[in-house]
């Protein structure tokens, strides 16, 4: 645990935390994992589903959730949550900010700023943390180069001032 105020205790195969100083007990899990954010105390697996606990032993974030990971966007972290094949992004206060509707989310740095690149099924694209698409969910490759957004589908390049243009159709 991240704290020594709570202490990670087994018993027949499950797992509970107990809090030190008020002597109170979390509910019994398959598995706990301890948490590097600061407001998260630890990662629960129940039944095969991730759940996250804050140090209150409230469930912040319980869905049908196959794994919950940190991501970074410059220094700002996020959650992306994976729900079987499809990936969702949450704030630190467990607030949905890209819907689920993406097989894979990953920082993308470009012009000093950070933006998400976006892949459904072999096809990326470029999302804002605010859910707004900047490229289509179009092309075979998207990567920054030179000044330029260079996108893999029949050479198409796009330019970013304050928004992506198109530079060639």
């Amino acid at each position: 645990m991240n704290d020594n105020q709570f202490q990670l205790r087994n018993f027949d195969s499950k797992c509970f935390v107990l809090n030190l100083k008020t002597n109170k007990k979390s509910k019994v899990y398959d598995d706990i994992i301890s948490s590097n954010i600061s407001n998260i105390l630890y990662y629960a697996k129940d039944k095969g589903k991730t759940i996250l606990v804050d140090t209150s032993f409230k469930e912040v974030l319980n869905g049908d959730f196959n794994f919950i990971n940190v991501i970074f966007f410059g220094l700002e972290r996020y959650l992306i949550v994976n729900r079987n094949t499809e990936v969702a992004i949450y704030n630190l206060k467990f607030e949905n900010i890209v819907p689920f509707k993406y097989h894979e989310i990953e920082s993308f740095y470009c012009f000093s700023k950070f933006f998400a690149k976006v892949r459904i099924n072999n096809k990326y694209g470029i999302i804002s943390l605010k859910n707004e698409e900047l490229i289509p969910v179009l092309y075979d490759q998207i990567y920054f180069f030179n000044e330029h957004v260079i996108t893999m589908l029949a050479g198409k390049m796009y330019k970013y001032n304050n928004k992506f243009e198109l530079l060639n159709e």
